[in-house]
């Protein structure tokens, strides 16, 4: 009876051990399957989205962008895993460019984490999951699971991330029965502590990343067993307990649920001190039996309805596991992500409704690998069958390409990101392929035009410049940088202000922000200062960048140093302003200090204004005697002294030669002019001392007085001065003479020559000749320019300076120019009838562009010849000419240039020869005065003066015909400075029409012109 009794109770106690193991492997596998699922999950959404940010941003690309393009594309993956408490991308130096959960973009660096070196150093190419780490942007103990991004060349470019809280963990392992001192742990491969429910026991918390586990735990995980159950005292709480534990599946982690064997086994302990008080009792009592055997039932219910409870909990799990793969299913739906299985032995394909709605196919397309292989777009498909072939079936690596397939229904083109994992037979052969495969078309594009803007941005020529609305700067291309010499991390986080150089007030700025707040853009010229000190002129564009709000968010500004622009400007404007010998103001500058002298003078009618000719007596000795060198000292030594006896409102001027003027401001009367004068005489009475020459030069000086001498033309008044001056040398020279009534005997001689004029324009007495323009490269002749001639009945043929200057200086500019017009288009005419073809250049009369109706003349005369084209016909302007009103000149120019007409600025380096009034004037080409080309091969000024012309001409896109080609050495040089075409006697002599046919025929290019055009 005895050992029945004690065979029974033995037996109760192994069914009840084999209850609580059953019920500890329950909760084991219950949580194995629970964190399998959820991390097979994150990993999937890690490999899509790696794939999707290959290769990640660069720091230096702009931000916003950046936000905008994770922000969606995180989106899926949030709505799919919203247990992860954020996602993150770092580079590949492991700074944070991206992280999702917090919404901000801290400079946080993961560098020093093992996950990263292990991913960066190669020795993983999967997931990996951290340690137990708190984190740095919460503070809070989280997992890390993370995957590399690579780019499509294997190069390690970053990772991408999610972070899980260890709470979530803990409320996974909450999840399950496991009594009053049960225990659910999750520890790492080393057995160290990540999850633990409950937290704490008796008043006792177990830490995580604590590693005191039983020597049964740890000898049966060192021996390589993957699950096992047994009896362990607990080293934290010295409770028994029977433990079953399970290791996850591919990933470095353990399961461990734990039951209290006191606890468990707490009524069978009740039943055995019954029965055991029942045999010493001897027996007393049958019933007693019946009631043990009936809480021996009890207890067996007990256990299958806690069993039951136990798998309705697990059954709980697997439809929450459900429902999130559902959840998965619709985000990838919304991703345009496909799911497919291959059996490699087969050869043939399963795969979603969603996968066959990407590839544009239905249920008759064969799903086969070939066609798969037929779906590919032909410049893909022998590269990808290569790469699964060899790479994936031929390495087992994991499946991962984008390439384009042709979609059967529609035959679009469509960029897709394939992944896949092999799964091998038991032989170790590859069996199947699993994976996704989305639809990356959109983001393929949005990739390119972002990095097309990027490789503007980076190759850009000019500067590029991005700043907050605070105007701290966050972003700078190359160009930038060369131009401040500050590298891109020394500008950023700075303001623009450290490049300010003060040559701007505070007001200029002040100005410049409102413009700019106000209008969303400003355009200028800056001077700034560069990091080694030195100032250079900017050309700035800054415009403000709005965000969908309508609110400024950044600015950005566009700027090019233009300092040798304007150095090139102002050398130029120096060269065509000031003399180069002497220093002083050359004719061009003396006109614009004499309009504003005069300006002045009418103001204060009670002053008046001395206009000074002076001329060296006897200069032209000098350079016989001693030579030109001793001949350009003085020169310049007179000009000093004349500039020392003037007053601060006074100029003085060197026309050329020996010959100077003087303009003298504020005089009261001619007793003032004539002492200003005499003290210019006065500076003859010291001998000059020219090295080892000393000699004495004295000046003859003619003044005309304005308003007196009756006219407001600053030429009149200057020749009128010149005439006096000639008064002052036949005076015996040395002296001032003043210009009086007498120059009227003057005036009555050059109205008499303009009634000569006048009759040889009724009698036919004017001539037109032709001089040839050729291009200096091909040698062709382009054109030939019209020379006015008279053909005087007694002294013969004139050249235009007989007579130009009295033309020009009245109103028989007007019809004599109608004429010059008339007859060119003629002459035309009759060439093209002989299949000669050229274009006619004819200068006008600076009087005709000053006519309100010269381009309804000009259309009316070109309306008489319908048969020659209007645009082989141009017309010369000289500069002076065109500058003197550039504002009416430029209207006018522009309405003949609408009717065909084209337009050349004559004489071009006499005026202001401004980059700024070139600029303005719509001409097609620049003609370079005679008086440069002529004295370019041995004067380096004139030589620098024309390359100048040809480089400011060029780049605003005009051509260039230099004048005065006097010999084959000045073709060549004109050559070298890359000047267009030329004209000169060199070339040929002015001639009349009727020669000009044979002379075409004859003509060569010179062989020194070949060798250089071609070198």
């Amino acid at each position: 009876m005895i050992a029945l009794v004690i065979f029974g109770l033995w037996k109760l106690y192994e069914r009840t051990y084999q209850e609580a193991e059953i019920r500890c492997q329950s909760i084991s596998l219950a949580v194995v399957t629970h964190l399998s699922s959820e991390i097979s999950k994150i990993d999937l959404a890690l490999r899509n989205v790696a794939g999707e940010v290959t290769p990640p941003p660069r720091k230096d690309e702009l931000r916003a962008q950046t936000d905008q393009v994770f922000n969606a594309l995180f989106a899926r993956q949030k709505l799919a895993l919203p247990q992860v408490e954020a996602w993150s991308v770092t580079d590949a130096d492991g700074m944070l460019v991206f992280h999702e959960g917090t919404g901000t973009q801290p400079l946080v660096s993961v560098a020093d984490r093992e996950y990263f070196r292990d991913l960066k150093s190669q020795k993983v190419d999967k997931l990996v999951v951290s340690r137990p780490l708190k984190g740095r942007m919460t503070g809070n103990w989280v997992l890390m699971f993370a995957r590399a991004i690579r780019d499509s060349g294997g190069r390690f470019t970053g990772i991408v991330a999610a972070t899980l809280p260890i709470k979530n963990l803990n409320q996974i392992l909450s999840g399950f029965e496991i009594g009053r001192r049960g225990v659910v742990n999750l520890r790492d491969a080393d057995l160290r502590l990540i999850a633990r429910f409950p937290e704490q026991q008796d008043g006792n918390r177990v830490e995580i990343g604590d590693a005191r586990v039983s020597e049964a735990l740890r000898s049966r995980v060192n021996s390589g067993q993957s699950e096992a159950t047994y009896s362990a005292i607990a080293p934290f709480d010295q409770v028994e307990r029977i433990f079953s534990f399970r290791k996850v599946d591919r990933l470095p982690m353990h399961v461990l649920a734990g039951i209290s064997k006191d606890d468990f086994f707490e009524d069978w302990r009740n039943t055995a001190s019954h029965i055991s008080g029942i045999v010493i009792l001897l027996l007393v009592a049958c019933n007693l039996a019946v009631v043990l055997f009936y809480r021996q039932w009890r207890l067996a219910r007990q256990s299958a309805v806690a069993q039951q409870d136990g798998n309705a909990q697990l059954q709980q799990s697997l439809q929450q596991l459900q429902d999130r793969d559902n959840a998965l299913i619709a985000a990838q739906q919304a991703g345009l992500l496909g799911t497919y299985t291959l059996d490699i032995r087969s050869k043939r394909w399963q795969c979603s409704d969603q996968l066959n709605s990407i590839f544009g196919i239905d249920g008759n397309f064969p799903h086969t690998i070939e066609g798969w292989q037929l779906l590919m777009h032909p410049d893909d498909r022998e590269k990808m069958i290569r790469y699964f072939e060899s790479e994936v079936v031929g390495k087992h690596q994991f499946f991962d390409q984008e390439y384009r397939i042709i979609r059967p229904c529609d035959g679009r083109v469509v960029w897709v990101h394939g992944l896949g994992r092999l799964d091998f037979a038991p032989d170790g052969s590859s069996a199947s392929m699993s994976g996704t495969i989305q639809d990356i078309s959109i983001r393929r594009a949005a990739n390119d035009r972002l990095h097309l803007t990027h490789e503007v941005f980076l190759n850009a020529s000019e500067g590029i410049v991005v700043t907050d609305r605070n105007g701290t700067i966050i972003e700078v291309n190359p160009a930038y940088s060369r131009i401040t010499g500050y590298s891109s991390d020394e500008l950023k986080g700075q303001n623009p202000r450290i490049l300010k150089s003060d040559a701007q007030d505070d007001g200029f700025f002040t100005t410049l922000w409102r413009v700019l707040l106000t209008t969303g853009h400003w355009d200028g010229e800056i001077v700034n200062r560069r990091k080694n000190g030195t100032t250079y002129v900017q050309r700035t564009r800054i415009f403000a960048i709005y965000d969908a709000q309508g609110e400024i968010a950044r600015f950005a500004g566009v700027v090019a140093d233009i300092t040798k622009l304007k150095e090139s400007q102002l050398r130029l404007e120096r060269m065509a302003f000031y003399d180069e010998l002497t220093g002083l103001p050359n004719r061009a500058l003396f006109a614009d200090r004499i309009h504003k002298a005069m300006a002045e003078c009418r103001r204060h009618d009670t002053r008046l204004l001395g206009i000074c000719c002076l001329d060296l007596d006897g200069f032209s000795d000098i350079n016989e005697r001693w030579g030109h060198g001793i001949g350009d000292r003085l020169l310049v030594e007179v000009g000093k002294r004349l500039s020392g006896c003037i007053r601060a409102n006074d100029t003085i001027c060197r026309l050329g030669g020996d010959e100077f003027v003087v303009l003298f401001s504020d005089l009261k009367d001619e007793y003032d002019a004539r002492d200003a004068v005499s003290r210019l005489l006065a500076i003859s009475e010291t001998p000059y001392v020219l090295g080892e020459v000393s000699t004495l030069v004295t000046l003859s000086v003619g003044v005309s007085l304005y308003p007196l001498a009756g006219t407001d033309e600053p030429d009149v008044l200057l020749r009128q001065a010149d005439q006096a001056m000639f008064d002052a040398k036949r005076k015996g020279k040395n002296c001032m003479s003043f210009f009086d009534v007498e120059s009227e005997q003057l005036l009555r001689e050059q109205q008499a020559s303009y009634d000569r004029l006048v009759k040889a324009l009724a009698e036919d007495e004017f001539r037109l000749v032709y001089q040839p323009k050729v291009d200096l490269r091909s040698g062709a002749v382009i054109g030939v320019e019209a020379l006015l001639r008279w053909q005087h009945p007694d002294r013969g043929m004139l050249p235009p300076m007989e007579f130009l200057p009295l033309v020009e200086a009245t109103q028989l500019t007007l019809p004599l120019g109608e004429w010059i017009l008339h007859e060119a288009l003629q002459q035309q005419r009759k060439w093209l009838a002989q299949g000669l073809s050229l274009t006619i250049g004819v200068n006008i009369f600076g009087l005709h562009l000053q006519r309100t109706d010269f381009v309804e003349r000009l259309a009316d005369i070109l309306g008489a010849y319908p048969d020659v084209d209007p645009r082989t016909l141009e017309l010369e302007v000289v500069e002076t000419t065109a500058l003197e009103n550039i504002r009416d000149v430029t209207v006018q120019i522009q309405r003949c240039r609408e009717l065909g007409v084209g337009f050349a600025l004559d004489d071009f380096g006499t005026g202001y020869s401004s980059l700024t009034y070139l600029q303005q004037l719509p001409v097609d080409w620049v003609k370079i005065d005679r008086s440069f080309v002529r004295d370019m091969i041995d004067t380096p000024k004139d030589r620098s003066l024309v390359q100048s012309i040809v480089g400011m001409a060029h780049t605003l896109g005009r051509r260039v015909v230099a004048e005065g080609v006097e010999t084959t050495e000045h073709g060549v040089f004109l050559i070298e400075c890359g000047c267009d075409c030329a004209q000169g006697y060199g070339i040929a002599r002015p001639m009349p029409p009727t020669d000009l046919p044979a002379w075409i025929r004859q003509w060569t290019v010179p062989a020194d012109w070949v060798a250089n055009a071609g070198s």
